[in-house]
């Protein structure tokens, strides 16, 4: 209901107001049951409700949207999963582990990627390459690691001086996988390096790291020492002339012998003096000199031959009736011998070398002579052990020795040493006598030798009646490289084997019942790959110091051999001694090993007498506290308790004559 109520303003009588014409009031009636429109003539505002609508709908399906897209909706509302373990936050396996990343140059950038291997980002190129694989980083468990500027491994060999004026540096730089050798020059003031000569490795073979070149006065020629094809494929170490601005080589010893050192280059007279091998006599070693390419003139007066043009070698103790006539009653019982050469810059720029100081060793006692370089007269005697220890020597039931060369499988041959027992005669037929075998086969050694010594195998032979013997085989110095490249624990285990039945099945007088084994660090792990054979040849063995796993050895001299373990890691699993041990029969293996060992760290013990434990194998273990590889501090010991061992291992008489203190000399 409308009503217009019209009021006056003027103030009149009645109850009524009177409003100005255009003034209308409009009132609702509360009684009225009907709604009232109190909004204007034109309605309801439509639109901005529509739109209030909209922006509250899409305000809410978008927080609804983003709770779903960042996360599950029963995660933010509820808990779940498990609490975590102290374990977990120990060992870190939920924790990413990452190596350190590092830029090597201003070009490329080592990280470490998500498959845990090792690569590098180039920039130049914007790629990316592996380093090193997954694989290795998790065999080797890598810690850490460091990487040379050009990506590339070099070993610094050796350095030396060239001159006298502090201006010329000669240095000898070889890879990692060691088959290439680099002889380079630096010069002062800026010491650039400048490279001369390069020597590579025969297909399958390394190179050995061998004594500095020697360079003449001027610093523009120098003697090498490198392997020399002789015939087929046997290679010998001989000496190398290298002439810098003429960019020409020479080699100026050959033979089949090997070159042990470089004593001295008389460029005056131009000759060069070594020593070398024997080419037919294993273990002697002898002093040689031959004639340098340097000098032009063809014929020339040379002190050793005259007047000739003479180039070949010549051994100077070899022939004792020959260059040394004069002085054969002093080298009568010498094949061994050492020599003192007076080198540059002792040596006189006018009239060369003068005198060399020749050495016997061996196998008689030692002495030492001064002979003119001219004529090789004898000029004075240094000094001579024999009329002291001659008469001592003679108190003693001493073993005789015997070297000799047998064959082995695959054409070569096997330089052996018996040392016979007092006891033993020709006569004696029937007799049969313990043989205990000393091992070694670590490349490039040697250990049949006419050097004098008296040591445990003389000791052992003398007093125990035992035939010792000392054995080189494929291998060893002068034996070849090939048959053991990329592979230990193979050619030089079998060839100790062969050897050891071709004597037993030679010589009647071995009892093949007593045969026992030993050797030192690498001997040491010989023997137990030669016990863990399985052939049965030997009844016993001892390891010393041995090494057993080449991961964990000197990676220098393993990688030599072996390679890297990510190209040949297949090499070092069939090489462990640990794999062998576990077929070590009992009671036959005894263990030896110093806690403080460098050269073949403890673990190398440690990890064969676990496998040797977990495969139930009976064997006697001894270590030693604060003893390095050598165990000098308690070698008396040592060798007692490996006298023992053997003496019930190969049934040793225990005579009663034997004194109760025995002497045991050390090595």
């Amino acid at each position: 209901m409308h009503a217009n109520v019209h009021t006056d303003r003027a103030g009149g009588g009645g109850g009524s107001w009177r409003l100005p014409p255009d003034e209308t009031l409009q009132v609702a009636d509360p009684k009225q049951k009907e709604e009232q429109d109190l909004f204007p003539a034109e309605g309801h505002n439509w639109r901005s409700i529509v739109f209030s609508l909209l922006v509250i709908g899409f305000v809410i399906t978008g927080i609804i949207t983003a709770i779903y897209l960042l996360g599950y909706v029963d995660e933010l509302l509820y808990w779940s999963g498990r609490r975590m373990k102290l374990d977990e936050f120990l060992q870190k396996d939920i924790t990413p582990q990452r190596l350190p990343s590092v830029w090597i140059n201003n070009q490329k950038f080592v990280f470490q990627a998500d498959d845990g291997g090792l690569a590098v980002f180039d920039t130049a190129t914007n790629s990316v390459a592996t380093l090193v694989t997954n694989h290795t980083m998790r065999q080797i468990n890598v810690k850490g690691y460091h990487c040379s500027h050009d990506l590339k491994e070099h070993y610094l060999i050796s350095a030396s001086w060239v001159g006298n004026l502090n201006e010329h540096v000669s240095v000898v730089w070889m890879t990692r996988s060691q088959n290439i050798t680099v002889v380079s020059s630096c010069f002062s003031p800026t010491w650039k390096c400048v490279e001369h000569h390069t020597e590579r490795a025969p297909e399958n073979e390394w190179l050995d790291i061998l004594p500095h070149p020697i360079f003449s006065p001027d610093g523009d020629s120098f003697l090498f020492m490198a392997g020399i094809q002789e015939t087929g494929t046997e290679h010998f170490t001989h000496i190398k002339h290298i002439t810098i601005t003429q960019q020409r080589m020479a080699v100026i010893s050959h033979g089949r012998y090997e070159v042990i050192r470089i004593l001295a280059w008389d460029t005056v007279n131009h000759l060069v003096y070594y020593l070398g091998t024997h080419g037919k006599k294993p273990g002697q070693q002898h002093l040689y000199v031959v004639k340098d390419p340097v000098s032009e003139e063809v014929r020339r007066y040379c002190p050793l031959w005259g007047v000739t043009d003479q180039t070949e070698p010549t051994c100077i103790t070899c022939d004792l009736s020959d260059v040394l006539w004069g002085s054969r009653y002093y080298y009568s019982n010498c094949s061994f011998f050492d020599a003192f050469v007076s080198s540059q810059p002792y040596v006189s720029q006018h009239i060369g070398i003068s005198y060399y100081i020749l050495e016997c060793k061996g196998p008689g006692l030692p002495l030492a002579v001064v002979h003119a370089a001219h004529n090789h007269k004898l000029m004075r005697v240094l000094y001579d052990t024999r009329p002291f220890y001659a008469s001592k020597l003679q108190e003693l039931a001493l073993p005789s020795q015997r070297s000799f060369e047998i064959p082995l499988p695959h054409g070569t041959r096997a330089a052996v040493q018996l040392l016979l027992p007092p006891s033993w005669r020709e006569e004696l037929r029937d007799a049969a006598f313990p043989v205990l075998v000393e091992v070694n086969g670590k490349p490039g050694s040697t250990s049949v030798s006419e050097e004098f010594k008296i040591d445990w195998g003389t000791y052992m032979s003398s007093h125990n009646d035992v035939v010792y013997i000392r054995l080189d085989v494929r291998g060893a110095r002068g034996q070849g490289k090939q048959a053991l490249y990329r592979h230990l624990g193979g050619v030089e285990v079998q060839d100790q084997i062969a050897v050891l039945r071709y004597l037993l099945d030679t010589l009647k007088f071995l009892d093949e019942t007593r045969v026992g084994v030993w050797g030192w660090g690498y001997g040491g792990y010989v023997t137990a790959m030669i016990l863990g054979s399985q052939q049965h040849v030997f009844k016993c063995g001892i390891s010393v110091s041995p090494v057993t796993d080449w991961l964990y050895y000197n990676s220098i001299f393993t990688e030599r051999i072996l390679g890297v373990p990510a190209e040949n890691y297949k090499a070092y699993v069939e090489a462990d001694a640990t794999q062998k041990g576990r077929q070590i029969p009992s009671y036959s293996y005894f263990l030896i090993h110093g806690l403080a060992d460098v050269t073949a760290p403890y673990q190398h013990g440690i990890q064969l007498a676990r496998s040797l434990s977990e495969s139930g194998t009976i064997f006697r273990y001894l270590s030693y506290a604060d003893e390095g590889h050598d165990l000098t501090g308690v070698i008396e010991h040592v060798y007692r308790s490996m006298e023992d061992f053997l003496r019930n291992c190969l049934s040793l008489d225990s005579d009663e004559d034997k004194p109760t203190e025995a002497n045991v000399p050390h090595e």
